[in-house]
């Protein structure tokens, strides 16, 4: 779960980078205190590396961001914030909600194939095998999606 940082100061220099996806980020270089009051800079004091992409606001002094702190990896700390949804860009890996609800239907389509040819391989296939039983499937897989997302 993300904790709250407030930030105390940014480096002027930055470091532009690009994702695998080709989303163009800048990564900055802050100091920051946790607002519960415990200051926590490692590595010999080291700034710790915020990325952000290219299209967002720098962080400036005094902000207060949502961030997990990382300091694993020998590439020093990181202040790594959550995706953020809105506009089809960031939450969900970039995708809209459209698109996601589309993704887990198209995976409810698999499954419903799947679940079938498993109960013909099993020796007990449907007795009413037709398009509207397969449908019934892909819904009722699309219903526990929908019901469970985001539980485990």
């Amino acid at each position: 779960m993300p904790s709250t940082f407030e930030i105390l100061s940014v480096e002027a220099e930055t470091r532009p980078w690009t994702s695998k996806k080709g989303t163009a980020f800048v990564a900055y270089k802050v100091e920051f205190q946790e607002l519960d009051g415990m200051e926590r800079r490692s590595n010999g004091d080291k700034p710790a590396e915020l990325s952000r992409p290219a299209t967002s606001p720098a962080p400036v002094v005094g902000e207060k961001i949502q961030a997990d702190l990382e300091t694993e990896g020998g590439f020093g700390p990181k202040l790594r914030e959550p995706f953020k949804g809105g506009g089809g860009k960031g939450g969900s890996y970039g995708k809209s909600p459209e698109e996601r609800k589309s993704i887990a239907r198209q995976h409810s389509q698999e499954m419903a194939l799947m679940h079938v040819k498993l109960m013909a391989e099993l020796g007990n296939p449907p007795e009413n095998y037709n398009a509207t039983y397969l449908k019934q499937v892909v819904d009722w897989f699309t219903d526990d999606v929908e019901t469970h997302a985001g539980k485990s």
